[in-house]
C-alpha cells in the first residue's frame, strides 16, 4: 500500500477571523514603525531612521520565533500580500514571490485605525459580515394581542443600540436584549418618527464591537450589504442573515415625509433597524434599513 504523503502546503481557505489576523500580522510585520524590532528578531543589523524593507521570507522566518511552521502557509501569505498590495495597503520594494519586499504604506483616519473594518477593501464583504455579526442586536417584543415580533438593531457605542422607531413603536420591547453573548437590561428607549429612528439604552456598559464605526452618505450604485433578523422558516432560533445589492435611487421623498435611499438587496420584515449597506467593502455604515 502506498504511504499518503502529507501536502507541506496548506491550501484550505482560511476562516474570515484567520484572514484577518493574517492581515494585521502583515501589516505590522512590513511597517516602518515596526521595522527595527523586525531586524532585531531577525538578528539583522538595523541603522536608527534608516528604513529596510523586509521580504516575506523575512517575514516567515520570523514566525519560527513563535513555533509557528510558517513556510507551510507559503501559498496563503504570498496571496494575501498580492491581495494587500493590489488595495493599497502594501507597496512593494523590489524582489518576485517569496523575496518580494514590502513596505506598509496607506493612510486611515483615527477612527479607522481603532478597528479592522478597514481591511474589508481586501478581504471582501465575508470579513465586513463576520465583524458585523458581533454588534448585530435581534430586537425583540410583543404587540398589544401579545404576539412576538422582532426587529434589528445595532450595537454603536457601549451602552446604546440605533434601530428603527417603528421596530419599538409596533411592540413592547422585551426588559432584556440579548447583546454580544449576554441578556442586558433595557433601561430606555428614544425614538426620532420624523426620521424613524430609535435609540434603546442599555443597563450595563458592554465591549464595544465595532470602536472603528461611521457613517456617510451613500452614492448611487455603489455596492452594499444589509444584514438583520428576518423570520427564517423552520428555524428553532434566530439568525443574522446577509444580502449584498447596490444603491439604486438617492434621496426618494415619501408620503409620510422622509427621504430615504432605495437598494436593491432583498429586505424583509424583520431586517427593519439593521445596518443598510455596510459601504460594499469598506465597513462604512450608511443608513438604517426599513421595511
Amino acid at each position: 500500500m502506498k504511504q499518503r504523503l502529507e501536502r507541506h502546503n496548506l491550501l484550505r481557505k482560511l476562516e474570515p477571523l484567520q484572514e484577518e489576523q493574517l492581515a494585521v500580522s502583515l501589516l505590522k510585520f512590513f511597517s516602518p514603525a515596526e521595522n527595527e524590532h523586525w531586524l532585531r528578531v531577525l538578528n539583522r543589523p538595523a541603522d536608527p531612521g534608516t528604513m529596510t524593507p523586509l521580504r516575506v521570507f523575512d517575514y516567515l522566518e520570523s514566525m519560527k520565533t513563535i513555533d509557528v511552521d510558517s513556510h507551510r502557509h507559503l501559498s496563503r501569505v504570498l496571496n494575501m500580500t498580492r491581495v494587500l498590495e493590489r488595495e493599497g495597503f502594501l507597496e512593494q520594494r523590489g524582489g518576485s514571490q517569496y523575496t518580494a519586499a514590502f513596505i506598509t504604506l496607506f493612510e486611515a483616519t483615527s477612527r479607522q485605525l481603532k478597528g479592522t473594518l478597514l481591511l474589508g477593501k481586501a478581504l471582501g464583504h465575508a470579513h465586513i459580515a463576520h465583524k458585523f455579526q458581533s454588534s448585530l442586536v435581534h430586537v425583540v417584543g410583543k404587540d398589544a394581542a401579545g404576539d412576538v415580533h422582532g426587529g434589528t438593531g445595532t450595537l454603536f457605542s457601549n451602552n446604546a443600540i440605533l434601530t428603527c422607531a417603528h421596530v419599538v413603536r409596533d411592540m413592547d420591547v422585551d426588559r432584556e436584549l440579548m447583546v454580544t453573548g449576554k441578556r442586558i437590561g433595557v433601561r430606555d428607549i428614544v425614538t426620532n418618527d420624523d426620521d424613524d429612528v430609535a435609540i434603546i439604552f442599555l443597563d450595563d456598559d458592554v465591549v464595544s464591537p465595532l470602536p472603528d464605526l461611521a457613517f456617510r452618505p451613500a452614492h448611487l450604485l455603489e455596492n452594499i450589504m444589509i444584514c438583520g433578523y428576518p423570520p427564517i422558516a423552520r428555524s428553532i432560533e434566530p439568525r443574522p442573515t446577509f444580502h449584498r445589492g447596490e444603491i439604486a435611487a438617492l434621496d426618494v421623498p415619501t408620503f409620510d415625509r422622509q427621504h430615504v435611499d432605495l437598494f436593491s438587496a432583498i429586505a424583509r420584515p424583520g431586517n427593519s433597524g439593521g445596518p443598510c449597506s455596510l459601504s460594499g467593502r469598506t465597513g462604512r455604515r450608511l443608513s438604517v434599513t426599513t421595511t
